[in-house]
């Protein structure tokens, strides 16, 4: 049953759209909007119904793999971890699929000053609560940092998820403080994000670096005491 929770979630989430778009008056809306925040496309108020479909779509993906995985004694191991992954990204995902809905059902023709911090707030604290996890995580080949150095040593795989979980809380604070300073500096907002996109792409990034780093050291002091 818990494995369908987010599915069920998702499904009434997708009504509860559907619901908001057969009362709304206007029968076209927007479907894209620029980098500079303005609406440059318009769709059939219906085609909003994409939006909480990827949500279903996700939701089934993840139903069907913890359903195949449900006996495996490797999964069972770090179950707990994924699913609170998972249950962070979809949180993650509802929030920006909300504000872009709210935007979108009262026919703003431009995003507000609103959208960038929100999802810079959201970004960083779920980025900050997986990368929490990342320690308790035992070496697999499904979760975590997967690289060539982590699964080859289970001591590399525990020095690289003790380190990504320092810098990933750091970078999701770092990113949730960048989300409430553009709430008020609105003129720098647009900025603030593509920086906070940056500390998360560098905290994914440099921990696999660190994890080959250390690997190759403890090759060599292998061969050296051979």
């Amino acid at each position: 049953m818990k494995k369908f929770i987010l599915l069920i979630l998702s499904l009434i989430n997708t009504a509860v759209t559907a619901a908001f778009i057969a009362v709304n008056p206007n029968e076209v809306l927007p479907s894209h909007f620029g980098v500079n925040g303005n609406a440059d496309a318009y769709a059939s108020k219906w085609a909003l119904l994409l939006v909480p479909c990827i949500l279903v779509v996700f939701s089934i993906a993840f139903a069907i793999y913890a359903a195949i995985k449900e006996n495996d004694e490797s999964y069972k191991s770090y179950k707990k971890y994924a699913e609170r992954c998972i249950g962070a990204i979809f949180v993650f995902l509802l929030v920006i699929f909300w504000v872009m809905q709210v935007m979108v059902l009262q026919n703003a023709s431009n995003m507000g000053n609103l959208f960038f911090p929100l999802i810079s707030i959201t970004m960083g604290c779920m980025f900050a609560f997986i990368n929490n996890l990342m320690p308790k995580i035992k070496q697999n080949s499904t979760l975590g940092f997967k690289t060539r150095a982590t699964l080859r040593s289970k001591t590399v795989w525990k020095k690289v998820h003790r380190f990504a979980a320092y810098l990933g809380v750091i970078g999701g604070i770092t990113v949730v403080f960048l989300g409430v300073i553009s709430l008020f500096a609105t003129g720098i907002s647009n900025v603030l994000f593509f920086i906070s996109l940056i500390i998360i792409l560098a905290s994914a990034i440099i921990p696999a670096i660190y994890g080959e780093i250390i690997y190759s050291k403890e090759k060599k002091s292998k061969v050296n005491v051979e």
